[in-house]
C-alpha cells in the first residue's frame, strides 16, 4: 500500500515538473541509461552489493561534485514523512540516486565540511531489502565508527528530520 501511495504522490508531483520518472515505473522501463560521462557502476550494481534490489532509479549523466547544489527542504527541527519529504525533494529539482551516492562516497574528501552531521538523502532511487521492505539509500556522516561518509539504507516508513539534504546537480 505504502509503495502505491508513494508512486501516486510522486506521479502528481512530477506531472507538473514533465518529470519521466512515474512513467518509467509504471511502465516497469527503470534503469541506468548510457551517458557520455557514465559512472563506472550503476545503482543495481551498488544496491546488489548491499543485498538490496533496485525498484526505481532515475539515472542522471555524471555530475561534478562541484556542480552539486546541497539543499535542506525541511526548516530546523521539523519532521515529515519519507513519501511527503519524496514528494518535496523532487519539487525543489533533487536528482541523485545510489550510483551517484556511491560516487560522492568515494570522493568524500571533496565534499564540503559543512555537511559533516547530515544525511545526503538519494531520493531518486527507491529499494526493496532482502524481505521486500521498500527502502531508502542515505549517505551519513558517521564519526563514530568510520570517521567519514558512508551509504545506510533506510525503511520508507521511517520520518525524515532537518538534518537530511538532497542533492540538486546543475548541468
Amino acid at each position: 500500500m505504502m509503495k502505491k501511495t508513494l508512486l501516486a504522490l510522486v506521479a502528481l508531483v512530477a506531472c507538473a515538473h514533465n518529470d519521466p520518472l512515474p512513467q518509467r515505473v509504471v511502465e516497469n522501463r527503470l534503469g541506468c541509461e548510457a551517458h557520455e560521462e557514465a559512472l563506472p557502476f550503476s545503482s543495481a550494481q551498488v544496491a546488489a552489493s548491499y543485498k538490496y534490489t533496485v525498484v526505481a532509479d532515475t539515472a542522471i549523466p555524471h555530475c561534478p561534485i562541484k556542480n552539486m547544489e546541497f539543499v535542506q527542504i525541511l526548516a530546523d527541527g521539523e519532521e515529515e514523512d519519507t513519501a511527503l519529504f519524496f514528494a518535496r525533494a523532487l519539487m525543489v529539482g533533487a536528482n541523485i540516486g545510489l550510483a551517484q551516492g556511491k560516487y560522492l562516497e568515494e570522493h568524500q574528501t571533496e565534499l564540503p565540511s559543512k555537511l559533516r552531521g547530515k544525511d545526503i538523502i538519494l531520493t531518486r532511487t527507491l529499494l526493496h531489502n532482502s524481505e521486500g521492505v521498500l527502502s531508502y539509500a542515505v549517505l551519513r556522516w558517521d564519526n563514530v565508527f568510520s570517521d567519514g561518509w558512508s551509504l545506510r539504507f533506510f525503511y520508507f516508513n521511517d520520518s525524515v528530520d532537518s538534518d537530511a539534504r538532497v542533492v540538486r546537480c546543475r548541468f
